[in-house]
C-alpha cells in the first residue's frame, strides 16, 4: 500500500509559533508531529 501524503500551511504569529516551538522541543516533539497528531484526532471517528 503506498503512503500517500498532503501539505498543510498555516499563518501563526511570530511569537505564538516561537514559544509553541520552544515548549514542544523540551519532550523532543516536532512541529510536524504535533500538527499530524492534531489533525488525526480531529478525524477519528468521523467516517
Amino acid at each position: 500500500m503506498a503512503i500517500k501524503s498532503s501539505n498543510v500551511a498555516a499563518r501563526v504569529e511570530p511569537d505564538v509559533k516561537a514559544k509553541a516551538e520552544e515548549i514542544l522541543s523540551k519532550p523532543g516533539i516536532s512541529e510536524t508531529d504535533t500538527s499530524v497528531k492534531i489533525l488525526a484526532v480531529i478525524y477519528v471517528g468521523r467516517d
